[in-house]
């Protein structure tokens, strides 16, 4: 897919949103590279699924490597403490099973008014198709600042550093501009990046729209595009939150 489809995608998509008003329950990590501070509610769980269609060129060939999709499971186990599940099937000219991630996100400051921190870190563990595998353990570990400038802009922003159990691992950052335009409607902007190995740096700049179907469902769509190399992706998404029965 080229880049006019991609801006016609995100164009159509911003033009079916109504302007109906929701009370909204749902907090989610997607469609931005940033983690939010916040953990989902005690006994809930949250599904945030989405599909990725990434372009690379190198030396006038283009690749392509397709998410389809990506599936983050967050299982919430006290008021600031949550459980983290990710899987996904990869397309790579073959369809693979990339490692499974198993992670936690501790949210250790939190205030409505203020800032917010949290820890994020995952184990990935080689259970993927040998394609897709990095054959060995490996981390992703992230701590996540927050801050609601007002009601309209959050401001969120992660570093953090991996290892896949090869090289010197890669630090990672980003910072999101998060824009609230109506109860349903918000859109946000994002530059980040990583230093793999320590050594190279690779930088991008996304942005995209979320949309809020019920308190609990969110749609979103987002486009990626490096500022330093030859990339750029599309990513559609939904998040659906289940929350705990309360009555027991």
């Amino acid at each position: 897919m080229n880049e006019k489809y991609h801006f016609f995608m995100l164009c159509v998509f911003c033009f079916a949103i109504s302007l109906n008003t929701n009370a909204q329950q749902i907090n989610t990590d997607r469609p931005d590279q940033t983690e939010s501070t916040l953990t989902i509610p005690r006994g809930s769980v949250q599904i945030e699924a989405g599909v990725l269609f990434q372009t690379d060129n190198l030396n006038a060939i283009d690749s392509h490597d397709n998410l389809l999709p990506t599936i983050l499971t967050r299982i919430g186990f006290g008021d600031n403490f949550e459980l983290r599940i990710v899987n996904q099937i990869e397309q790579r000219k073959a369809f693979g099973i990339s490692d499974l991630e198993i992670g936690a996100k501790i949210n250790f400051v939190r205030s409505e008014s203020s800032w917010n921190i949290a820890f994020l870190s995952h184990l990935v563990i080689p259970t993927g198709t040998s394609q897709f595998s990095n054959h060995k353990l490996g981390s992703i570990n992230k701590i996540a600042i927050s801050n609601n400038i007002n009601n309209y802009i959050d401001v969120g922003a992660n570093i953090g550093y991996n290892y896949l159990g090869k090289n010197n691992g890669d630090l990672t950052y980003s910072v999101s501009f998060a824009f609230k335009i109506n109860n349903k409607l918000g859109f946000y902007i994002e530059p980040f990046g990583e230093i793999e190995n320590l050594k190279t740096h690779f930088s991008n700049l996304d942005g995209g729209f979320t949309y809020l179907i019920k308190s609990n469902i969110q749609a979103d769509i987002s486009y990626g595009n490096a500022l330093n190399y030859n990339s750029h992706y599309l990513s559609v998404g939904i998040s659906w939150l289940f929350l705990k029965d309360k009555k027991e």
